[in-house]
């Protein structure tokens, strides 16, 4: 189905609580690693700010848009079997790919909104950060789902041999 453009999907309990943890792991490496790559140094202050708005982010971009259905038809594409590690390593290179433009957008602006005049180097500051929120993105979804999925199912009770596939 669709509907204002957007693919309409079932989110399940299941998709929700794994969305909050792969965001948190994903948002609390990056509130910490992008001030210190745009300013140099790290406040609790800006962490913590960061930290709640990028969940924000992070949280609606992953439940709302179609990033795991994209991610699970590359892998497919690739030859990747559902439910293996290479199927969970390729899924990500897609969740990575959009979440780092729009995370790193973000960040950039978040760590430098305050500096005077910064908007004459924003753009030079996200590409130059770029690539590291394109790793950390990548490597924080990989141990956040590695993570998150057995931690899921023991918050709602789902015993381990049971097939669940969240939508990331």
């Amino acid at each position: 189905m669709r509907r204002g453009g957007l693919h309409t999907m079932k989110v399940t309990k299941f998709d929700l609580v794994l969305n909050v943890w792969v965001s948190f792991v994903i948002c609390a490496v990056m509130s910490y690693m992008f001030p210190i790559f745009t300013t140099g140094h790290i406040t609790a202050g800006e962490f913590f700010s960061g930290l709640g708005v990028s969940m924000i982010i992070s949280y609606a971009l992953v439940t709302i848009f179609p990033i795991a259905p994209l991610g699970d038809k590359f892998a497919a594409k690739c030859g990747a079997k559902p439910n293996t590690f290479p199927r969970q390593l390729l899924t990500t290179v897609v969740l990575s790919l959009i979440m780092s433009v729009v995370m790193s957008i973000f960040m950039t602006w978040w760590g430098l909104h305050n500096v005077q005049g910064f908007q004459a180097f924003f753009w030079s500051a996200w590409a130059h950060t770029y690539p590291l929120a394109l790793l950390i993105i990548y490597f924080c979804a990989n141990v956040g789902l590695s993570t998150g999925v057995p931690l899921t199912m023991k918050i709602l009770h789902i015993p381990a041999n049971h097939s669940q596939a969240g939508n990331l």
